[in-house]
């Protein structure tokens, strides 16, 4: 499975390549620079969505609310993180359960 970063170098690197193509044949073209800083906001924005959806799960679970969960939009290592979040907040969900029934039991 190619990881979402690699999914994006190879189609900014085949943009690239059209694009010096096109360049060649008196066409105008993006520079290698630029297609890299194109890459980096595309990357980055997406890794800035990732982690405050995160970040606001983490926020949620802090003040209490264990129904809380976090989309899972990808099978990278960012749907990684999200999923093992959502686990997380699971078996603290059923170590409170576990706590308050045996709390009950005494």
């Amino acid at each position: 499975m190619k990881t979402a970063a690699v999914r994006l170098a190879a189609k900014t690197l085949v943009a690239w390549v059209w694009l010096a193509d096109t360049s060649q044949r008196g066409g105008s073209a993006l520079t290698l620079m630029q297609a890299e800083d194109f890459a980096a906001l595309v990357f980055g924005a997406r890794v800035r969505k990732a982690l405050a959806a995160a970040v606001g799960l983490a926020e949620t679970v802090a003040s209490g609310d264990l129904r809380a969960t976090v989309a899972v939009t990808s099978r990278d290592e960012i749907g990684d993180m999200s999923a093992a979040l959502n686990r997380m907040v699971e078996r603290l969900r059923q170590v409170v359960t576990d706590v308050s029934t045996a709390s009950r039991d005494v």
